[in-house]
Protein backbone atom coordinates (compact mmCIF):
# COMPACT_ATOMS: atom_id res chain seq x y z
CA UNK A 1 0.00 0.00 0.00
CA UNK A 2 0.57 3.85 -0.04
CA UNK A 3 2.79 3.30 3.62
CA UNK A 4 5.39 1.45 1.75
CA UNK A 5 6.36 4.74 -0.85
CA UNK A 6 5.91 7.54 1.81
CA UNK A 7 9.21 8.56 2.74
CA UNK A 8 10.82 6.24 6.42
CA UNK A 9 11.70 9.74 8.49
CA UNK A 10 8.08 11.03 8.03
CA UNK A 11 6.44 7.34 8.24
CA UNK A 12 8.54 6.78 11.62
CA UNK A 13 6.37 10.10 13.08
CA UNK A 14 3.05 8.58 11.86
CA UNK A 15 0.68 5.38 13.08
CA UNK A 16 0.35 2.72 10.91
CA UNK A 17 -3.28 0.73 11.39
CA UNK A 18 -3.66 -2.96 10.68
CA UNK A 19 -7.20 -4.10 9.35
CA UNK A 20 -8.14 -7.28 7.95
CA UNK A 21 -9.68 -6.62 4.71
CA UNK A 22 -11.03 -9.95 2.99
CA UNK A 23 -9.13 -11.98 5.27
CA UNK A 24 -6.09 -10.29 4.82
CA UNK A 25 -4.66 -8.05 6.85
CA UNK A 26 -3.02 -5.03 5.61
CA UNK A 27 -1.32 -2.08 7.34
CA UNK A 28 -2.31 1.49 6.10
CA UNK A 29 -0.81 4.77 7.52
CA UNK A 30 -2.02 8.61 7.59
CA UNK A 31 -1.62 9.00 3.91
CA UNK A 32 -3.38 5.62 3.06
CA UNK A 33 -6.15 6.59 5.15
CA UNK A 34 -6.55 10.08 3.92
CA UNK A 35 -6.19 9.08 0.06
CA UNK A 36 -9.13 6.34 0.38
CA UNK A 37 -11.17 9.14 1.82
CA UNK A 38 -10.19 11.55 -0.79
CA UNK A 39 -11.02 9.15 -3.64
CA UNK A 40 -13.84 8.32 -2.06
CA UNK A 41 -15.05 12.12 -1.84
CA UNK A 42 -14.24 12.08 -5.71
CA UNK A 43 -16.56 9.18 -6.95
CA UNK A 44 -19.19 10.58 -5.12
CA UNK A 45 -18.76 13.98 -6.95
CA UNK A 46 -18.13 12.29 -10.10
CA UNK A 47 -21.27 10.41 -10.00
CA UNK A 48 -23.25 13.52 -8.97
CA UNK A 49 -21.80 15.79 -11.90
CA UNK A 50 -21.38 13.55 -14.22
CA UNK A 51 -17.32 13.96 -15.12
CA UNK A 52 -14.32 13.55 -14.03
CA UNK A 53 -12.95 15.39 -11.22
CA UNK A 54 -8.91 15.53 -11.02
CA UNK A 55 -8.14 18.65 -9.34
CA UNK A 56 -8.35 19.79 -5.60
CA UNK A 57 -8.76 22.51 -3.58
CA UNK A 58 -8.49 21.47 0.40
CA UNK A 59 -9.23 23.41 3.45
CA UNK A 60 -7.50 22.36 6.73
CA UNK A 61 -7.15 23.67 10.53
CA UNK A 62 -4.94 26.78 11.17
CA UNK A 63 -2.69 24.67 13.37
CA UNK A 64 -1.71 22.28 10.53
CA UNK A 65 2.27 21.96 10.46
CA UNK A 66 4.35 21.16 7.26
CA UNK A 67 4.55 17.92 8.33
CA UNK A 68 0.42 17.83 8.35
CA UNK A 69 0.45 19.84 4.64
CA UNK A 70 3.29 17.11 3.45
CA UNK A 71 1.16 13.93 4.18
CA UNK A 72 -1.79 16.08 2.34
CA UNK A 73 -0.32 16.61 -0.66
CA UNK A 74 1.64 13.01 -0.76
CA UNK A 75 -2.20 11.85 -0.05
CA UNK A 76 -3.76 13.90 -2.85
CA UNK A 77 -1.26 12.24 -5.30
CA UNK A 78 -2.20 8.96 -4.64
CA UNK A 79 -5.56 10.10 -5.00
CA UNK A 80 -4.63 11.13 -8.73
CA UNK A 81 -5.72 14.34 -7.58
CA UNK A 82 -3.77 17.64 -8.73
CA UNK A 83 -4.15 19.67 -5.55
CA UNK A 84 -4.14 23.35 -6.32
CA UNK A 85 -4.29 25.01 -3.23
CA UNK A 86 -4.41 24.50 0.90
CA UNK A 87 -6.73 26.75 2.54
CA UNK A 88 -6.80 27.27 6.85
CA UNK A 89 -10.21 27.03 7.66
CA UNK A 90 -10.86 30.45 9.45
CA UNK A 91 -9.19 31.67 5.52
CA UNK A 92 -12.22 29.91 3.87
CA UNK A 93 -14.46 30.86 6.32
CA UNK A 94 -13.88 34.45 6.06
CA UNK A 95 -14.43 33.78 2.23
CA UNK A 96 -17.68 32.11 3.05
CA UNK A 97 -19.03 35.02 4.59
CA UNK A 98 -17.98 37.37 1.43
CA UNK A 99 -14.79 39.38 3.54
CA UNK A 100 -13.13 38.85 0.85
CA UNK A 101 -14.79 41.76 -1.25
CA UNK A 102 -16.18 43.80 2.07
CA UNK A 103 -13.25 46.57 2.20
CA UNK A 104 -11.77 49.30 -0.06
CA UNK A 105 -8.15 48.44 -1.09
CA UNK A 106 -6.75 50.96 1.50
CA UNK A 107 -8.70 49.31 4.46
CA UNK A 108 -7.52 46.76 6.84
CA UNK A 109 -10.14 44.50 8.84
CA UNK A 110 -9.47 41.96 11.41
CA UNK A 111 -11.82 38.96 11.54
CA UNK A 112 -12.50 36.66 14.66
CA UNK A 113 -13.17 33.38 13.63
CA UNK A 114 -14.70 30.93 16.97
CA UNK A 115 -14.87 27.22 15.14
CA UNK A 116 -17.43 25.10 17.53
CA UNK A 117 -16.91 21.62 16.12
CA UNK A 118 -16.20 18.49 18.24
CA UNK A 119 -13.53 20.67 19.99
CA UNK A 120 -12.82 24.51 19.84
CA UNK A 121 -10.72 26.74 18.13
CA UNK A 122 -10.07 30.51 17.03
CA UNK A 123 -8.27 32.38 14.44
CA UNK A 124 -7.61 36.05 14.34
CA UNK A 125 -6.99 37.02 10.52
CA UNK A 126 -6.15 40.96 9.20
CA UNK A 127 -7.76 41.04 5.43
CA UNK A 128 -6.17 43.74 3.52
CA UNK A 129 -6.13 44.30 -0.12
CA UNK A 130 -7.63 40.42 -0.63
CA UNK A 131 -4.60 39.27 1.20
CA UNK A 132 -5.32 36.50 4.31
CA UNK A 133 -2.89 36.99 7.11
CA UNK A 134 -3.38 34.45 10.20
CA UNK A 135 -2.33 37.05 13.17
CA UNK A 136 -2.91 33.76 15.74
CA UNK A 137 -4.52 30.89 16.15
CA UNK A 138 -5.82 29.11 19.69
CA UNK A 139 -7.29 25.74 19.96
CA UNK A 140 -8.86 23.33 22.73
CA UNK A 141 -9.37 19.54 22.65
CA UNK A 142 -11.37 19.47 25.38
CA UNK A 143 -13.84 22.04 24.52
CA UNK A 144 -16.54 22.22 22.47
CA UNK A 145 -19.78 19.93 20.80
CA UNK A 146 -18.11 16.53 22.55
CA UNK A 147 -18.38 17.95 25.76
CA UNK A 148 -21.23 19.66 25.75
CA UNK A 149 -22.81 16.13 24.56
CA UNK A 150 -21.04 14.59 27.79
CA UNK A 151 -22.81 17.24 30.10
CA UNK A 152 -26.26 16.12 28.63
CA UNK A 153 -25.54 12.50 28.87
CA UNK A 154 -24.31 12.93 32.52
CA UNK A 155 -26.81 15.09 33.39
CA UNK A 156 -29.70 12.55 31.93
CA UNK A 157 -27.82 9.37 33.58
CA UNK A 158 -27.63 11.53 37.13
CA UNK A 159 -31.47 12.23 36.89
CA UNK A 160 -31.97 8.87 36.51
CA UNK A 161 -29.98 7.08 39.25
CA UNK A 162 -31.48 9.73 41.63
CA UNK A 163 -35.22 9.19 40.37
CA UNK A 164 -35.14 5.41 40.28
CA UNK A 165 -33.14 4.55 43.18
CA UNK A 166 -31.84 1.61 41.19
CA UNK A 167 -28.04 3.18 41.73
CA UNK A 168 -25.79 3.13 39.07
CA UNK A 169 -24.68 -0.66 38.92
CA UNK A 170 -26.42 -2.18 36.37
CA UNK A 171 -28.98 -0.01 34.81
CA UNK A 172 -26.59 1.88 32.37
CA UNK A 173 -24.18 -0.45 30.56
CA UNK A 174 -21.65 0.53 27.84
CA UNK A 175 -24.09 0.04 24.85
CA UNK A 176 -27.29 2.07 26.63
CA UNK A 177 -24.63 4.63 27.01
CA UNK A 178 -23.55 4.93 23.89
CA UNK A 179 -27.04 5.31 22.74
CA UNK A 180 -27.63 7.95 25.22
CA UNK A 181 -24.44 9.89 23.91
CA UNK A 182 -26.34 9.72 20.41
CA UNK A 183 -29.30 11.27 21.83
CA UNK A 184 -27.73 13.56 24.19
CA UNK A 185 -26.17 15.09 20.92
CA UNK A 186 -29.52 15.21 20.15
CA UNK A 187 -30.88 16.78 22.58
CA UNK A 188 -28.23 19.56 22.69
CA UNK A 189 -28.86 20.21 18.40
CA UNK A 190 -32.71 20.36 19.04
CA UNK A 191 -32.23 22.85 22.21
CA UNK A 192 -30.65 25.32 19.60
CA UNK A 193 -34.71 26.20 18.59
CA UNK A 194 -36.63 24.84 21.48
CA UNK A 195 -36.81 25.68 25.08
CA UNK A 196 -37.41 22.26 26.20
CA UNK A 197 -36.57 18.95 25.21
CA UNK A 198 -37.17 14.99 26.64
CA UNK A 199 -34.32 12.34 26.36
CA UNK A 200 -34.99 8.72 26.30
CA UNK A 201 -32.37 6.97 28.57
CA UNK A 202 -32.42 3.14 27.68
CA UNK A 203 -31.49 0.77 30.70
CA UNK A 204 -30.77 -2.79 31.12
CA UNK A 205 -34.04 -3.81 32.15
CA UNK A 206 -35.26 -2.90 28.75
CA UNK A 207 -37.18 -0.06 30.35
CA UNK A 208 -36.80 3.64 29.10
CA UNK A 209 -36.57 6.26 31.25
CA UNK A 210 -37.23 10.00 30.25
CA UNK A 211 -35.90 13.20 31.18
CA UNK A 212 -37.01 16.41 30.67
CA UNK A 213 -33.93 19.67 29.82
CA UNK A 214 -35.00 22.75 29.35
CA UNK A 215 -32.75 25.44 28.11
CA UNK A 216 -31.55 27.27 30.75
CA UNK A 217 -30.32 23.79 32.58
CA UNK A 218 -28.24 23.35 30.14
CA UNK A 219 -26.70 26.39 30.02
CA UNK A 220 -26.17 25.59 33.69
CA UNK A 221 -24.65 22.33 33.37
CA UNK A 222 -22.27 23.53 30.71
CA UNK A 223 -20.97 26.55 31.76
CA UNK A 224 -17.43 25.46 32.37
CA UNK A 225 -17.41 24.10 29.05
CA UNK A 226 -18.65 27.63 27.31
CA UNK A 227 -15.61 28.88 29.93
CA UNK A 228 -13.59 26.92 28.27
CA UNK A 229 -14.55 27.93 24.79
CA UNK A 230 -14.72 31.49 25.70
CA UNK A 231 -10.90 31.27 27.16
CA UNK A 232 -10.15 30.36 23.25
CA UNK A 233 -11.11 33.74 22.42
CA UNK A 234 -9.02 35.71 25.03
CA UNK A 235 -5.97 33.73 23.97
CA UNK A 236 -6.05 34.80 20.96
CA UNK A 237 -6.86 38.40 21.54
CA UNK A 238 -3.94 37.80 23.89
CA UNK A 239 -1.93 36.09 21.81
CA UNK A 240 -2.38 38.67 18.87
CA UNK A 241 -2.04 41.60 21.02
CA UNK A 242 -5.70 43.09 20.14
CA UNK A 243 -8.64 43.89 22.28
CA UNK A 244 -12.23 43.62 21.56
CA UNK A 245 -12.28 47.03 19.84
CA UNK A 246 -10.09 46.30 17.51
CA UNK A 247 -11.64 43.10 16.01
CA UNK A 248 -14.14 44.21 12.83
CA UNK A 249 -16.20 41.03 12.51
CA UNK A 250 -16.75 38.26 14.44
CA UNK A 251 -18.13 35.17 12.97
CA UNK A 252 -18.93 31.64 14.50
CA UNK A 253 -18.72 28.35 12.94
CA UNK A 254 -18.94 24.83 13.56
CA UNK A 255 -22.08 22.30 14.15
CA UNK A 256 -22.28 23.75 17.78
CA UNK A 257 -22.60 27.29 16.23
CA UNK A 258 -26.06 27.45 16.85
CA UNK A 259 -26.73 27.33 19.86
CA UNK A 260 -27.77 30.53 21.54
CA UNK A 261 -25.19 30.65 24.41
CA UNK A 262 -22.17 31.04 21.70
CA UNK A 263 -23.87 34.25 20.23
CA UNK A 264 -24.75 35.85 23.48
CA UNK A 265 -21.31 35.28 24.76
CA UNK A 266 -19.54 36.80 21.88
CA UNK A 267 -21.75 39.74 21.39
CA UNK A 268 -21.53 40.23 25.30
CA UNK A 269 -17.37 40.05 24.47
CA UNK A 270 -17.52 42.12 21.39
CA UNK A 271 -19.10 45.26 23.05
CA UNK A 272 -23.10 44.31 22.09
CA UNK A 273 -22.19 43.22 18.46
CA UNK A 274 -23.28 40.09 17.28
CA UNK A 275 -21.66 37.39 15.17
CA UNK A 276 -22.37 37.88 11.57
CA UNK A 277 -24.76 35.92 9.47
CA UNK A 278 -25.92 35.32 6.30
CA UNK A 279 -28.75 33.23 4.77
CA UNK A 280 -26.63 31.70 1.76
CA UNK A 281 -24.12 30.31 4.54
CA UNK A 282 -25.00 27.50 7.27
CA UNK A 283 -22.31 27.55 10.07
CA UNK A 284 -21.60 23.84 9.86
CA UNK A 285 -20.71 24.07 5.46
CA UNK A 286 -19.33 27.54 6.01
CA UNK A 287 -15.24 26.33 5.28
CA UNK A 288 -16.15 23.70 2.43
CA UNK A 289 -18.79 26.57 1.14
CA UNK A 290 -15.66 29.12 1.58
CA UNK A 291 -13.33 26.62 0.05
CA UNK A 292 -15.45 26.07 -3.08
CA UNK A 293 -15.49 29.80 -3.46
CA UNK A 294 -12.17 29.90 -3.70
CA UNK A 295 -12.13 27.77 -6.91
CA UNK A 296 -12.87 31.02 -8.80
CA UNK A 297 -9.21 32.17 -8.36
CA UNK A 298 -8.06 29.10 -10.76
CA UNK A 299 -10.72 30.58 -13.39
CA UNK A 300 -10.15 34.43 -13.31
CA UNK A 301 -7.71 36.20 -15.89
CA UNK A 302 -4.45 37.14 -13.50
CA UNK A 303 -5.13 40.53 -13.32
CA UNK A 304 -8.33 39.71 -11.46
CA UNK A 305 -7.21 37.63 -9.10
CA UNK A 306 -6.74 39.87 -6.18
CA UNK A 307 -7.06 36.87 -3.21
CA UNK A 308 -3.65 35.88 -1.59
CA UNK A 309 -4.00 33.23 1.71
CA UNK A 310 -0.74 33.64 3.15
CA UNK A 311 0.75 31.61 5.52
CA UNK A 312 3.38 31.54 8.51
CA UNK A 313 6.27 29.29 9.48
CA UNK A 314 5.47 27.40 12.46
CA UNK A 315 9.12 27.49 13.52
CA UNK A 316 12.01 29.70 14.05
CA UNK A 317 14.84 29.97 11.91
CA UNK A 318 18.25 30.91 12.56
CA UNK A 319 21.78 29.86 12.81
CA UNK A 320 24.11 28.87 15.81
CA UNK A 321 26.77 31.27 17.30
CA UNK A 322 29.46 30.62 20.12
CA UNK A 323 28.30 27.72 22.87
CA UNK A 324 25.53 26.50 20.97
CA UNK A 325 23.27 29.33 21.17
CA UNK A 326 20.55 29.23 18.59
CA UNK A 327 20.49 33.09 17.15
CA UNK A 328 16.92 33.59 15.22
CA UNK A 329 17.15 35.31 11.93
CA UNK A 330 12.98 34.60 10.90
CA UNK A 331 11.20 34.60 14.14
CA UNK A 332 8.47 32.04 14.39
CA UNK A 333 4.94 32.73 13.14
CA UNK A 334 6.63 35.03 10.15
CA UNK A 335 4.52 35.84 7.39
CA UNK A 336 5.31 33.93 3.98
CA UNK A 337 6.82 34.89 1.87
CA UNK A 338 9.71 36.82 3.86
CA UNK A 339 13.05 37.93 4.07
CA UNK A 340 14.61 38.94 7.22
CA UNK A 341 18.52 39.80 7.30
CA UNK A 342 20.37 40.25 10.51
CA UNK A 343 24.19 41.05 11.66
CA UNK A 344 26.71 38.63 13.69
CA UNK A 345 30.44 38.55 14.90
CA UNK A 346 31.20 35.50 13.51
CA UNK A 347 35.18 33.62 13.93
CA UNK A 348 34.70 30.35 12.02
CA UNK A 349 34.42 29.73 8.23
CA UNK A 350 30.91 27.69 8.72
CA UNK A 351 27.32 28.99 9.20
CA UNK A 352 24.97 26.39 10.28
CA UNK A 353 21.50 26.61 10.05
CA UNK A 354 18.81 25.29 12.21
CA UNK A 355 14.94 25.27 12.64
CA UNK A 356 13.05 25.03 16.17
CA UNK A 357 12.32 26.87 19.60
CA UNK A 358 14.32 27.25 22.17
CA UNK A 359 17.84 28.57 23.37
CA UNK A 360 19.86 26.16 22.37
CA UNK A 361 20.33 24.31 18.80
CA UNK A 362 20.40 21.19 20.86
CA UNK A 363 16.55 22.14 21.13
CA UNK A 364 16.21 22.54 16.97
CA UNK A 365 16.55 20.36 13.75
CA UNK A 366 19.54 20.85 12.07
CA UNK A 367 18.81 22.07 8.32
CA UNK A 368 21.96 22.72 6.29
CA UNK A 369 25.49 24.39 6.36
CA UNK A 370 27.11 26.84 4.11
CA UNK A 371 30.95 27.77 3.80
CA UNK A 372 32.10 31.51 3.94
CA UNK A 373 34.41 32.88 1.81
CA UNK A 374 37.90 33.96 2.82
CA UNK A 375 38.62 36.13 5.02
CA UNK A 376 36.96 34.85 7.86
CA UNK A 377 36.04 36.96 11.08
CA UNK A 378 34.34 40.54 11.70
CA UNK A 379 31.06 40.95 10.83
CA UNK A 380 28.63 38.93 8.28
CA UNK A 381 25.37 39.60 6.79
CA UNK A 382 23.05 36.99 6.99
CA UNK A 383 19.49 37.14 5.05
CA UNK A 384 17.31 34.32 5.53
CA UNK A 385 14.43 33.88 2.07
CA UNK A 386 11.81 32.14 2.57
CA UNK A 387 9.27 31.84 -0.09
CA UNK A 388 5.13 30.54 -0.18
CA UNK A 389 6.14 27.25 -0.32
CA UNK A 390 8.68 26.87 2.60
CA UNK A 391 11.73 26.97 0.47
CA UNK A 392 14.71 28.86 2.35
CA UNK A 393 17.41 30.59 0.91
CA UNK A 394 20.31 31.30 3.04
CA UNK A 395 22.47 34.41 1.49
CA UNK A 396 25.90 35.01 3.73
CA UNK A 397 27.83 38.18 3.37
CA UNK A 398 31.21 38.54 5.15
CA UNK A 399 33.49 41.65 6.07
CA UNK A 400 35.13 42.02 2.29
CA UNK A 401 32.10 41.77 0.64
CA UNK A 402 32.01 38.08 -0.46
CA UNK A 403 28.72 36.63 -0.47
CA UNK A 404 27.85 32.66 -0.90
CA UNK A 405 24.15 31.06 -0.56
CA UNK A 406 22.70 27.67 0.12
CA UNK A 407 18.68 26.69 -1.00
CA UNK A 408 16.90 24.23 1.63
CA UNK A 409 14.24 22.80 0.26
CA UNK A 410 11.64 21.53 2.59
CA UNK A 411 11.89 17.16 3.23
CA UNK A 412 10.11 14.74 5.13
CA UNK A 413 12.91 14.93 7.43
CA UNK A 414 12.45 18.21 8.73
CA UNK A 415 8.67 18.04 8.31
CA UNK A 416 8.50 15.38 10.76
CA UNK A 417 11.25 17.31 12.88
CA UNK A 418 8.98 20.26 12.85
CA UNK A 419 5.68 18.53 14.33
CA UNK A 420 8.34 16.97 16.99
CA UNK A 421 9.36 20.12 17.71
CA UNK A 422 5.85 21.76 17.96
CA UNK A 423 3.87 18.89 19.72
CA UNK A 424 6.84 18.98 22.59
CA UNK A 425 5.70 23.20 22.57
CA UNK A 426 1.94 22.23 22.60
CA UNK A 427 2.46 20.01 25.95
CA UNK A 428 4.62 22.37 27.87
CA UNK A 429 2.21 25.58 26.36
CA UNK A 430 -0.12 24.54 29.96
CA UNK A 431 2.24 27.42 31.86
CA UNK A 432 1.08 30.30 29.81
CA UNK A 433 -2.19 28.83 29.38
CA UNK A 434 -2.93 28.66 33.40
CA UNK A 435 -1.65 32.00 33.21
CA UNK A 436 -4.56 33.53 30.67
CA UNK A 437 -7.56 31.22 32.78
CA UNK A 438 -6.36 33.34 35.90
CA UNK A 439 -6.64 36.29 33.89
CA UNK A 440 -10.06 35.58 32.33
CA UNK A 441 -11.09 34.18 35.63
CA UNK A 442 -10.41 37.64 37.66
CA UNK A 443 -12.19 39.39 34.38
CA UNK A 444 -14.95 37.43 34.81
CA UNK A 445 -15.71 37.82 38.76
CA UNK A 446 -14.61 41.41 38.62
CA UNK A 447 -17.21 41.99 35.99
CA UNK A 448 -19.88 40.74 37.91
CA UNK A 449 -19.06 42.66 41.25
CA UNK A 450 -18.43 46.00 39.55
CA UNK A 451 -22.06 45.55 38.11
CA UNK A 452 -23.41 44.73 41.26
CA UNK A 453 -21.32 47.68 43.02
CA UNK A 454 -22.51 50.06 40.16
CA UNK A 455 -26.51 48.86 41.01
CA UNK A 456 -25.67 49.35 44.66
CA UNK A 457 -24.45 52.92 43.69
CA UNK A 458 -27.80 53.45 41.53
CA UNK A 459 -30.44 53.21 44.13
CA UNK A 460 -27.79 55.73 46.69
CA UNK A 461 -28.09 59.76 46.64
CA UNK A 462 -25.07 61.76 45.19
CA UNK A 463 -23.55 62.51 48.33
CA UNK A 464 -23.91 59.37 50.45
CA UNK A 465 -20.69 58.42 51.79
CA UNK A 466 -21.58 54.60 51.02
CA UNK A 467 -21.14 55.82 47.11
CA UNK A 468 -17.74 57.35 47.53
CA UNK A 469 -16.84 53.90 49.44
CA UNK A 470 -18.52 51.84 46.09
CA UNK A 471 -16.15 54.10 43.96
CA UNK A 472 -13.37 53.29 45.67
CA UNK A 473 -13.82 49.45 45.47
CA UNK A 474 -14.49 50.00 41.60
CA UNK A 475 -10.96 51.79 41.51
CA UNK A 476 -9.20 48.50 43.61
CA UNK A 477 -10.76 46.19 40.65
CA UNK A 478 -9.63 48.33 37.74
CA UNK A 479 -6.07 49.17 39.79
CA UNK A 480 -6.10 45.19 40.23
CA UNK A 481 -6.66 44.40 36.28
CA UNK A 482 -4.19 46.80 35.19
CA UNK A 483 -1.77 44.86 37.58
CA UNK A 484 -2.54 41.61 36.14
CA UNK A 485 -1.87 42.29 32.74
CA UNK A 486 1.11 44.25 33.27
CA UNK A 487 2.67 41.33 35.30
CA UNK A 488 0.90 38.35 32.95
CA UNK A 489 4.09 36.80 32.28
CA UNK A 490 6.51 38.46 35.28
CA UNK A 491 5.05 36.53 37.89
CA UNK A 492 4.52 33.01 38.51
CA UNK A 493 0.47 31.28 38.45
CA UNK A 494 0.06 31.42 42.18
CA UNK A 495 1.31 35.36 42.45
CA UNK A 496 -1.90 35.80 39.73
CA UNK A 497 -3.93 33.71 41.98
CA UNK A 498 -3.38 35.38 45.22
CA UNK A 499 -3.66 38.83 43.56
CA UNK A 500 -6.94 37.84 42.15
CA UNK A 501 -8.08 36.22 45.28
CA UNK A 502 -7.54 39.14 47.81
CA UNK A 503 -8.78 41.54 45.74
CA UNK A 504 -11.91 39.80 45.96
CA UNK A 505 -12.00 38.97 49.29
CA UNK A 506 -11.71 42.77 50.04
CA UNK A 507 -14.26 43.53 47.46
CA UNK A 508 -16.34 40.99 49.32
CA UNK A 509 -15.51 42.75 52.45
CA UNK A 510 -16.14 45.98 51.52
CA UNK A 511 -19.47 44.69 50.26
CA UNK A 512 -20.65 42.79 53.57
CA UNK A 513 -19.82 45.98 55.28
CA UNK A 514 -21.97 48.27 53.13
CA UNK A 515 -24.93 45.97 54.29
CA UNK A 516 -24.01 46.11 58.00
CA UNK A 517 -23.35 49.74 57.52
CA UNK A 518 -19.80 49.83 57.78
CA UNK A 519 -18.17 52.03 55.34
CA UNK A 520 -14.82 53.39 54.51
CA UNK A 521 -12.77 55.81 56.56
CA UNK A 522 -12.15 58.71 53.98
CA UNK A 523 -8.95 59.63 55.76
CA UNK A 524 -7.31 55.81 56.29
CA UNK A 525 -8.74 54.62 52.91
CA UNK A 526 -9.37 51.28 54.95
CA UNK A 527 -12.78 49.32 56.31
Amino acid sequence: MGSQEWPAALRKETPIITANVNGTVQTFNVTDVVSMVLRTLVGRAEAFHGQPITHAVLAVPAYFTDAHRAILHHSARLANLTLLRILTEPTATAIAYGLDHSQSASDEERVLVLDVGASASAALLEINDGVFDILARVRDRKAGGRALDERIAGYAQATHIRVSGKGREGILGEAQMTVLRGRAEEAKVALSTQCKVVIDVPTNDGTVFSVGLARDEFVAISTSVFEDVMQCVEEVLLEANVTASDVDHIILVGGSASIPRFSELLSKRFLGRPPLSAPHVRPEEAVVYGAALHTRHFTLPKEDDFICCVDITPLAFGIEVPDGVFAVVLPQNSLLPNSKTKSFNLTEGEIRVFVGHGQYTNDTYFLSSLELPKPFGGEVQVRFDVDQAGSLTVFATNSAGRSTSTVIQPSPESSAASARILAELEATASRDTARVQVQYASRVKFAAYRAELERFVASLPADHVDRRSADMLVDIIDATEVWMSENLYLVDVDALQEKMMSTEQLIRLGMFGFRLGISYDDSRTEL
